[in-house]
C-alpha cells in the first residue's frame, strides 16, 4: 500500500439498527469516504439484525467480529458483553434472546467468518481495529482510563504499537493521542451516545503519508423507526425509551465514574437507599422527560447522595503539608489559584443550572489575600461553606 491519501469510515455497534446504518454509510459517501469499516456487534439492543446485511454487502463495508457477532455464530448462551450488574445482565439477555431469533443461519455463519482483528497500513499509517480492545474482544476502552492503562493495552498488541487503534464496544465516541498513538473510539451507531441526541455518531479518518487526522461525526436518522420496530418486537421498554431520549436508562453499572455523571441517568432506582429517589420537583425537573417517574433509573442529583452543591477549589496552596491531603496542597504547592472573575462566572452559571449552595475549598482559601472578597462574591448568590483549616484567622 502506497501513501495514497485514504478517507476512512469507522463506524461501531449497529446494533440491529438498520435505519442508523443507512443513514451514516450515506453520509459517509457524502463525505468521500472510499473506505467504510464496520467494527462489530451487529446485533443487540434494535430489534431488526437481519435487514443489516444487504446493507453492509451493498456499500461493500469491510466488518470484524464483536462480542455479539461471535456469540451468534458460535450459538452461545449469552452476549459476552461483560457486565457486571445482574440488573444488567437481565436485559441484555432479553435482548440477545430477541436476536438469536431474529437472526438468520445465513447471517450469523457470515458473522463467523469476521476476523477478529484487522490491520492494515492505509495511507503510510499503520491501523489496528479491534473491537473491544487488543487485551480482549469485550474489554472497555474508556476516555476516563489513565495513560498508564491505555498504553498497557497499546503493548500488548500483536506485531507493536500501531499508529492509529481504532475500537467500539462502549457506545461512547472519544479520541486521545497517547505517546504516538492516536486512539480512537467510533462509539456506537445502534444506540444513542447518552448525549441527549437521538443520532448516531461515527468516524471519518483522513490517512495520508504517515500521518492520521480524526474527526466525529453525528447523523441524524429516524429514530421514530428504530423505536417502533423495537416496541413491535417486545423488546424491553427501557431499551426503547433510550432511542426516544438520546439518555441511557440501562447498563448504567458498568459506566465509569467521569462517563456516568454526563449522562442524565446515573443509577437503579432501586439501588438507592429508602427516601432517596430524586423528587419530579428537584432539580433538572424543567428537563426531565415526562415519563421518567416510569423509568427503573433515576438522576443522583437533588437527592441526599448528591446534594445540588458546587464545589469550588479557590487555590491549592497551603499553610500546612499534610500527608493525607487528596490534593498535595502544600506550602510549596503551585498555586493555581481561581480567579475572582472566574469564580462570579461560576456562580452565576450554578443559579442558573438550580444549584442549592457553593462550597468553598483548597487548598486553604485563606492563605489569599482575596479570600474575603471570594466568599462575598459567592454568598451574593448561594448560601456558602468555607472548607478551612481555621490557623490564619
Amino acid at each position: 500500500m502506497t501513501d495514497a491519501r485514504v478517507r476512512l469510515a469507522a463506524l461501531g455497534g449497529p446494533y440491529a439498527n438498520p435505519h442508523a446504518l443507512r443513514a451514516v454509510l450515506a453520509d459517509a459517501a457524502g463525505r468521500g469516504c472510499d473506505r467504510r469499516l464496520c467494527l462489530g456487534d451487529l446485533g443487540g439492543f434494535g430489534a431488526e439484525v437481519d435487514p443489516l446485511w444487504p446493507v453492509l454487502l451493498e456499500h461493500g463495508v469491510d466488518c470484524i467480529a464483536g462480542n455479539y457477532d461471535l456469540a451468534l455464530a458460535s450459538g452461545a448462551e449469552d452476549c459476552g458483553c461483560g457486565y457486571a450488574d445482574p440488573r444488567d445482565n437481565a436485559l441484555a439477555q432479553r435482548i440477545y434472546d430477541h436476536t438469536r431469533a431474529a437472526t438468520s443461519p445465513a447471517f450469523a455463519a457470515w458473522m463467523g467468518t469476521l476476523p477478529a482483528r484487522r490491520r492494515e497500513r492505509l495511507g503510510g499509517v499503520d491501523v489496528l481495529a479491534v473491537h473491544g480492545s487488543p487485551v480482549a474482544v469485550n474489554d472497555f476502552l474508556w476516555e476516563s482510563l489513565h495513560d498508564d492503562e491505555l498504553r498497557a493495552r497499546l503493548d500488548a498488541c500483536d506485531g507493536g504499537r500501531p499508529d492509529v487503534l481504532l475500537c467500539t464496544h462502549t457506545g461512547l465516541p472519544w479520541q486521545r493521542r497517547v505517546d504516538d498513538t492516536l486512539i480512537l473510539n467510533v462509539g456506537a451507531i445502534g444506540r444513542p451516545a447518552n448525549d441527549g441526541r437521538r443520532g448516531a455518531w461515527y468516524a471519518v479518518l483522513d490517512l495520508e503519508r504517515g500521518r492520521a487526522q480524526a474527526q466525529l461525526v453525528p447523523v441524524a436518522y429516524d429514530w421514530r423507526a428504530q423505536a417502533a420496530s423495537m416496541r413491535a418486537a417486545g423488546l424491553p421498554e427501557l431499551c426503547v425509551q433510550t432511542i426516544e431520549t438520546g439518555w441511557w436508562t440501562t447498563c448504567l453499572e458498568i459506566v465509569p465514574p467521569a462517563e456516568r455523571a454526563r449522562g442524565r441517568y446515573h443509577v437503579y432506582r432501586d439501588s438507592l437507599p429508602a427516601g432517596t429517589a430524586s423528587s419530579a420537583a428537584g432539580w433538572g425537573a424543567d428537563t426531565a422527560p415526562e415519563a421518567e417517574d416510569g423509568l427503573a433509573v433515576t438522576s443522583l442529583f437533588d437527592t441526599p447522595l448528591f446534594p445540588a452543591r458546587l464545589w469550588l477549589y479557590t487555590n491549592f496552596h497551603c499553610n500546612l503539608a499534610c500527608g493525607y491531603c487528596v490534593v498535595e496542597s502544600s506550602p510549596t504547592a503551585r498555586r493555581r489559584e481561581l480567579s475572582l472573575a472566574r469564580l462570579e462566572v461560576l456562580v452565576d452559571a450554578a443559579v442558573t443550572e438550580g444549584f442549592q449552595e457553593i462550597y468553598l475549598t483548597g487548598g486553604e482559601p485563606f492563605v489569599r489575600r482575596d479570600a474575603a472578597d471570594l466568599v462575598a462574591a459567592a454568598a451574593a448568590r448561594l448560601p456558602t461553606v468555607v472548607l478551612t483549616n481555621a490557623m490564619l484567622l
